[in-house]
């Protein structure tokens, strides 16, 4: 009677990690055919949740069945849970480093290779030494001393994605808020409860409940998107400066930056070929960025870097990497036509003036003083 009841528990949380992945797959299936690291990495996470919430069911129901099917079921099933539960960690670490925009160093990059390679290795040895769980002769799961290991693994990952959020906030203020216990907290508190108790089935539940969250504050985001190139817009604008009026404040650096002649470019080489350049545009000046600031399309060839800079060589080193980056593409043989940009930067007073009167103030001032910009 006890097994049944926990078998019930089993069945219908996953059942309802199931239902809510699917919703949201149905849902938002824009989000899934992004084609880029970050929509990768939730496609991911999406199939390999699903997958956990199947598997896992089926290793509690074969689990103290007799008979060398179930045995060989309960074995291959725990042993896909293991590897799940790591590839949804590494999953959601990705994807944070991705949306932060965060540069992992190499050692950084090896450590975590070595710790997934270390995990991996582990759990194919697990089938001929027992080392994070084995099938007793009744045909019951039980936990080894490794098990702790792949725990570590997990959390391990998972603590190190807060730390490189913490890092970034540093860097980049306010530019670099992103609401992490959406997906962190769920997760922490269900895995806390699954790895005390023996028979509680939640974990799998439990990303797919982190998962809804994360992507509803994706959703949330839109509104302050550009879908025509992947920058911020103009509403970004307003809300940072409603964060810094509700007391986040912080020194915030705009770098203007416009593409010479881009009318030109639509006219000679079409509009699909200046969306491109575009696209592109924002792309390198991502790069140069990084976790310090963001990028907002401000209007048809205007975009303005939001640096969060607490020195004038912050400044220098962020548009002497722009530079860098479009020089490099203006090299590539594939480059659709060569950009060139117009750049000057001032700081935000956002306590004194709105966005668009620093913008106007600024415009103003080139046009009588056209030389104080740089070109390149």
């Amino acid at each position: 009677m006890e097994q049944s009841f926990v078998m019930t528990t089993v069945l219908v949380a996953n059942a309802l990690g199931i239902i809510l992945v699917g919703i949201l797959a149905a849902s938002t299936p824009w989000r899934f055919r992004d084609k880029s690291r970050e929509g990768r990495c939730l496609l991911s996470m999406v199939i390999l949740i699903l997958l956990g919430c199947i598997l896992d069911p089926v290793a509690y129901l074969v689990d103290g069945k007799p008979g060398i099917v179930p045995r060989v079921i309960n074995y291959v099933s725990n042993t896909a849970l293991y590897f799940l539960n790591m590839l949804i960690a590494l999953s959601w670490f990705v994807f944070l480093v991705e949306h932060m925009r965060f540069r992992l160093k190499f050692a950084h990059k090896a450590i975590i290779g070595g710790i997934i390679s270390l995990g991996v290795f582990s759990m194919l040895i697990n089938f001929f030494v027992p080392i994070a769980f084995s099938i007793d002769e009744h045909n019951n799961y039980v936990r080894r001393l490794g098990y702790f290991l792949f725990l570590f693994i997990d959390h391990g990952l998972v603590c190190d994605s807060l730390i490189l959020y913490l890092v970034a906030r540093k860097r980049g203020g306010l530019l670099r808020l992103f609401p992490v216990w959406i997906y962190v907290l769920p997760f922490a508190v269900c895995s806390l409860v699954q790895s005390m108790t023996y028979g509680i089935s939640v974990l799998c539940a439990s990303y797919a409940i982190s998962l809804a969250g994360l992507l509803a504050s994706l959703q949330g985001r839109l509104i302050y998107m550009d879908t025509q190139t992947g920058a911020y817009n103009k509403n970004y604008l307003d809300f940072i400066s409603g964060q810094h009026s509700k007391g986040r404040k912080t020194t915030i650096v705009g770098i203007f930056l416009n593409i010479d002649g881009f009318r030109k470019i639509n006219e000679i080489h079409g509009r699909d070929v200046g969306d491109q350049v575009l696209r592109m545009f924002v792309k390198l000046l991502n790069h140069a960025v990084g976790e310090s600031g963001n990028v907002v399309h401000y209007s048809a060839d205007e975009f303005i870097v939001l640096l969060n800079a607490k020195t004038a060589m912050a400044v220098s080193v962020c548009i002497a990497r722009i530079k860098a980056n479009i020089a490099d593409y203006n090299k590539l043989r594939d480059c659709p036509c060569k950009i060139s940009v117009r750049v000057n930067h001032r700081n935000f007073d956002f306590e004194h003036r709105s966005v668009n009167q620093s913008i106007d103030e600024l415009e103003a001032y080139l046009r009588s003083a056209p030389e104080k910009s740089e070109m390149f």
